[in-house]
């Protein structure tokens, strides 16, 4: 997403750009797992791997991202987006669209 274009949103959500962008990657690959989410924003230069598990705490704690556990293995935790999430990802997206 435009970081600029979608900076008022943010800034109501009061949430950063590394949690949009784990926000964008949690919504496009859902459920993944958290090893997963940082092998990617490494591999694409976004962040490291300690920044990218603060973004995914932040989000967890303002309810935007949920955790669950793996149905046959319980020691697997994957993240999903919340109702709050998806809707927060559909108001950046139309910002971005403007």
């Amino acid at each position: 997403m435009t970081i600029f274009a979608t900076q008022h949103i943010r800034d109501k959500a009061d949430i950063s750009w590394g949690e949009e962008y784990v926000l964008g990657l949690v919504e496009m690959t859902e459920p993944i797992n958290t090893t997963r989410i940082q092998a990617l924003v490494l591999k694409q230069g976004a962040m490291v791997y300690s920044t990218a598990q603060y973004h995914i705490e932040q989000a967890i704690a303002k309810s935007f991202i949920r955790k669950h556990k793996d149905k046959e293995d319980g020691r697997i935790v994957y993240h999903s987006l919340t109702e709050k999430g998806k809707k927060l990802m559909e108001k950046l997206r139309d910002a971005e669209q403007r």
